[in-house]
């Protein structure tokens, strides 16, 4: 999937938004990996050594088809990270179908990944 095609899916409208991890279906929670996940501006150890979560929830919405999941890594390297995940059929698991690396210090590509979800 292109960034173009990424972008498509996000402005159809049909993305909803959600405010914690524990919003989205059972479905996508799991797919996701949301389980040791801390939520958006929980607690997150952004460093090698701190403890706590090594990842922190940014943004997430989800349709019947799509599952998206922006989100922080520490460590080393802090990364953050678009993941867009596709519900095919009602007994398959969601796959990842799109990874962006996000995490310019600005900003700006989080901000219009928000945008394209108004």
């Amino acid at each position: 999937m292109t960034k173009e095609e990424f972008d498509k899916i996000l402005s159809t409208g049909k993305l909803k938004r959600v405010k914690s991890k524990h919003d989205f279906p059972h479905r996508w929670y799991s797919a996701m990996g949301l389980s040791g996940m801390s939520e958006v501006d929980g607690p997150f150890a952004g460093g090698c050594t701190e403890q706590g979560p090594r990842e922190r929830m940014v943004l997430g919405a989800f349709s019947e088809e799509y599952g998206l999941l922006i989100y922080e890594q520490g460590g080393l390297a802090h990364w953050v990270w678009a993941n867009l995940y596709q519900h095919l059929s009602k007994n398959a698991k969601p796959e990842q179908v799109y990874m962006e690396d996000v995490g310019k210090k600005d900003g700006t590509r989080v901000k219009e990944i928000e945008m394209l979800l108004v």
